[in-house]
């Protein structure tokens, strides 16, 4: 690819642009005129292949310029411009000045490689583009052939070729970027057509009596998996809930996964206290489609400070192909539980939210809910089983329904003495 310096008024950049896009020059030097950039100029290392000199009556000032590049061409070896192709514009009068400065520089620094192009009328940038490559218009050719005749020595001829019509013809100068299209189209026409010609068997195909192709649960198509979440205040029976339920779909023979996203992190480590069987996993392994055991529930906890980093991606990633579990509950701390609905959106088949009696709490909540109830399915869970200071007040069943202004259905205070429900406490909760 040449190299090309541009001197060319306030146009230069604009011209500069145009060639790069053409494909066939690099230009790595453009300047408005060689006086106003005479500094950058002569502290540059400038040798390239072509130098494009186009003289703006109304912008550069010929004499200062010409003074310039005859210093340039005569004292500094760092100023290598090749050939110089000088096109002036304007009227005949100032053409000619301009002409005449120029050679009178070309002739005292007996600089022999150049070209001067004369122009009254202002050049598009696609006329100096051919100008620079010294592309004759297609107008001012005409290919021109005598009759050819092809014979065998001795023999008189018999077959006569004619020259064909070439008014519709053009030439048009290399481009590189015509050059990388064409390759690009080879590579495209290679991918898309192996040239392998493929035909349909003969062969008789076997036919089949009667086949069976399995059962197909239906339940498993409209629904998919029930994603569950399980969030609440702090002391309201997250774990305790979390465990009871998973141990009843459990029961129901419901495949389960339950991902531990509180601040306590101890689900998993109730389940074993309680003797219910479960097992732990990593989220690298869910992420790698882990095999389900049944009767047995999934406990996937934040084992570190990188996997609460990006639990939010985790969930994204994990409910974009989940399709394995029967139930997944996501059980998280209050502060995380709008940002999981968020995640999770339409997947979600219910929110479970649990608060003590407290009025402060049974307030707290009231703000919650009306954050969520719009979306997602919610149920608040009621929890007395507290130790509660002198001043605080325990309310009832009714009047925490009135404080949460009977937006959600509420589930009175349950005293657990076993977290083994039966399979009757999940249809209660889940399955209505």
């Amino acid at each position: 690819m040449s190299k090309l310096l541009i001197v060319a008024g306030k146009n230069s950049k604009n011209l500069r642009d145009f060639m790069t896009e053409r494909g066939t020059f690099e230009v790595p030097f453009y300047y408005e005129s060689l006086s106003k950039n005479s500094n950058e100029i002569k502290n540059s290392i400038i040798k390239v292949d072509k130098m494009l000199y186009l003289y703006q009556p109304d912008e550069i000032s010929i004499r200062y310029d010409m003074g310039i590049l005859k210093n340039l061409l005569a004292k500094s070896s760092f100023f290598d411009p090749g050939e110089i192709t000088c096109i002036v514009n304007g009227n005949p009068d100032e053409n000619t000045k301009a002409i005449e400065y120029f050679k009178s520089v070309m002739e005292d620094v007996g600089y022999t490689n150049y070209q001067v192009k004369r122009s009254e009328s202002t050049m598009t940038y696609e006329d100096i583009y051919n100008q620079l490559l010294g592309v004759t218009e297609s107008v001012k050719f005409k290919n021109k052939r005598k009759n050819v005749y092809r014979v065998e020595n001795s023999n008189e001829s018999k077959e006569v070729f004619l020259p064909e019509l070439d008014t519709g013809l053009t030439i048009e100068p290399f481009d590189y970027e015509s050059n990388r299209n064409y390759e690009k189209a080879k590579e495209n026409a290679s991918r898309t057509e192996s040239g392998i010609e493929y035909v349909d068997s003969m062969k008789p195909m076997k036919k089949f009596v009667r086949p069976s192709f399995g059962s197909v649960s239906f339940d498993s198509i409209l629904h998919g998996n029930k994603t569950i979440c399980i969030s609440g205040l702090a002391k309201s029976g997250i774990t305790t809930w979390t465990c009871a339920l998973a141990t009843s779909a459990i029961d129901l023979g419901k495949s389960l996964l339950v991902l531990d996203y509180t601040d306590n992190q101890d689900i998993y480590d109730t389940m074993v206290l309680n003797r219910i069987k479960c097992k732990q996993y990593s989220m690298i392994e869910l992420l790698q489609n882990c095999k389900v055991e049944k009767g047995v529930i999934g406990v996937c906890g934040l084992t570190n400070e990188k996997e609460r980093n990006v639990k939010s991606e985790f969930l994204q990633n994990f409910f974009s192909r989940v399709d394995t579990y029967d139930y997944v509950f996501i059980v998280t701390s209050i502060n995380y539980m709008e940002k999981a609905v968020k995640i999770v959106g339409d997947m979600l088949s219910k929110l479970f939210l649990c608060t003590s009696v407290i009025q402060h709490d049974v307030e707290l909540m009231n703000t919650y809910v009306s954050r969520v109830v719009d979306k997602a399915h919610t149920m608040v869970i009621l929890n007395n089983v507290i130790n509660v200071m002198d001043d605080s007040i325990l309310l009832d069943d009714k009047t925490c329904k009135e404080i949460l202004a009977n937006q959600c259905k509420v589930v009175s205070p349950i005293k657990f003495e076993d977290l083994h429900l039966g399979a009757y406490f999940c249809i209660k909760l889940l399955e209505v």
